[in-house]
């Protein structure tokens, strides 16, 4: 008998020293733990909200323009590697612009459906190369539909 109880003092003594006495401090402790397990998870199943027509971000030349997106302007940034060319582009949003709307973009990728130029030019920020660059590589493109 006198083993049984030592083994259920033991049982218990172990229990407080990991959930806290009368379980108060475990309580706690599982209630920290659920919050910090709730926000990591908000975290990683809550997708960033789409950009705003206009909005311009940043990319390193090997990224893919996302649809929707045109590039506005080339350069170059020790952030994204060599420097011997331009490595860096300027991409705005012009999905959800409306209808009559312009934007000057480079003629670097193929203008999304309901677009179509109305003037080029040749602009240095366009240049994707180091060349010298004589041609029209900037366009002028109008939101048709």
């Amino acid at each position: 008998m006198e083993h049984t109880e030592h083994m259920r003092r033991a049982t218990r003594n172990r229990e407080e020293v990991v959930h806290g006495a009368a379980g108060g401090t475990g309580r706690v402790r599982r209630a920290a733990l659920a919050l910090v397990g709730a926000a990591v998870l908000a975290a990683v199943t809550v997708t960033p909200a789409q950009a705003e027509p206009g909005e311009t971000k940043t990319l390193c030349r090997s990224e893919v323009t996302p649809p929707g997106w045109l590039e506005v302007r080339w350069g170059t940034s020790e952030a994204c590697g060599a420097t011997d060319i331009p490595n860096i582009k300027t991409i705005t949003q012009v999905a959800g612009l409306p209808v009559g709307s312009r934007v000057e973009v480079c003629a670097t990728l193929v203008p999304p459906e309901g677009w179509q130029p109305v003037d080029t030019s040749y602009s240095v920020d366009c240049r994707t190369s180091l060349g010298p660059g004589t041609y029209n590589n900037r366009w002028v493109l109008e939101r048709v539909s």
